[in-house]
């Protein structure tokens, strides 16, 4: 009957029989099995229970009978409970979302106006410029030879001073020097860094220490205090300032709550730089570019430079005046929002498109 059983693989029987064999022929104190009549009904019989309990394990898993498969199970549905959380969108916000925009009102009300004499600054400028001056790099423009990065340092501080009327020296001094001597770099060879992933990054931040370290010092001359040197150290090196594209107003919080506008400017600082330095690309660059290049590959190009730029750089690069094709080329460049929480917040706000509903910020926020 149990071969009959195990060759129709039927778990159901398989456990009845084992049942009355076990009371009628198989019952012992322990784990061993008592012989019956003989040795080969035993032998049969030992065999036929072994094969009825190898089916039984594998099928119970069905009924999760046992502690084991209990607990495996909970490893599984907390892995995907893992997973579930690795997906979710990061409740990120920008320096122009809602929750921000007040803030950033009310520190450039607050601003004041530079003044009209600024001596250390001049200085500096110039000493910036003396060293691009002996760029081996010359380019064309408007008929002459020029360095080049001494242009393109002067190109970024025209855009930067457009960008913010109202910007500070130090703002000034890294749109004019952040790439100061920046041939010099090729001396940082690549080959005295471990050949993977670690060894680049040492590499690229032993340059990025390297450049501002060269700034600083051409500061350190202008007669600038050790607070100017340090907040451009700390954006030349990204080193202790938000993120404009992923900021928060808790990333702000002060003592005794207040609100620490320094990290704001910072970050409005960063913010300018990349939307100064993404102009003087589009302005120079991307119309020669877009003559001479397929439309694929300058729209490979200029997704990444625009990729970081503000709502406010969106708004002057569209009243440029481009051809047809490099319009609908920019149009489509433009970064797209992260997720669709970002449109969901831009119609009904922030706290609307929250993943994270438990948030301290939206305590008060009625959803319905």
């Amino acid at each position: 009957q149990l071969r009959h059983v195990v060759s129709h693989i039927n778990v159901k029987s398989i456990r009845s029989s084992i049942m009355m064999l076990s009371h009628t022929s198989l019952l012992s104190s322990g784990s061993q099995l008592r012989p019956v009549s003989s040795a080969h009904q035993s032998s049969s019989s030992t065999r036929a229970v072994a094969s009825a309990a190898t089916l039984d394990n594998r099928t119970s898993s069905r009924n999760q009978p046992l502690r084991t498969l209990r607990l495996r199970t909970s490893l599984h549905t907390g892995h995907r409970q893992r997973l579930q959380k690795q997906r979710l969108q990061p409740c990120q916000a920008s320096i122009e979302d809602p929750e921000m925009a007040p803030l950033v009102e009310k520190m450039d009300a607050e601003r004041p106006m530079p003044p009209a004499n600024r001596e250390k600054l001049e200085k500096a400028i110039e000493l910036i410029d003396a060293v691009n001056a002996q760029d081996p790099t010359v380019v064309d423009f408007e008929g002459q030879s020029h360095p080049y990065r001494l242009l393109y340092s002067k190109w970024v501080t025209e855009w930067v001073k457009k960008l913010d009327p109202k910007a500070r020296d130090e703002l000034l001094i890294l749109a004019r020097g952040r790439s100061v001597e920046s041939w010099l770099l090729k001396n940082i060879d690549r080959n005295n860094f471990p050949p993977n992933l670690g060894g680049v990054r040492m590499w690229q931040a032993e340059r990025r220490k390297w450049q501002a370290n060269r700034l600083t010092s051409i500061m350190k001359e202008a007669g600038y205090e050790d607070e100017s040197i340090k907040l451009v150290e700390e954006i030349m090196l990204d080193r202790d300032i938000p993120d404009p594209q992923d900021i928060r107003q808790f990333d702000l919080k002060g003592p005794l709550g207040t609100t620490n506008f320094r990290l704001l400017e910072e970050a409005c600082m960063v913010q300018t730089l990349r939307d100064a330095e993404a102009l003087v690309f589009m302005e120079r660059n991307f119309p020669a570019m877009a003559d001479n290049l397929s439309a694929d590959e300058v729209l490979k190009v200029i997704k990444r430079e625009l990729a970081l730029i503000s709502q406010k750089c969106i708004r002057l690069l569209l009243d440029m005046p481009w051809t047809t094709l490099q319009r609908k080329l920019v149009g489509k460049a433009f970064p797209t929002p992260r997720s669709y929480s970002m449109m969901v917040k831009e119609m009904e706000g922030v706290a609307a498109a929250s993943t994270h509903p438990g948030d301290w910020r939206y305590r008060n926020f009625d959803y319905d």
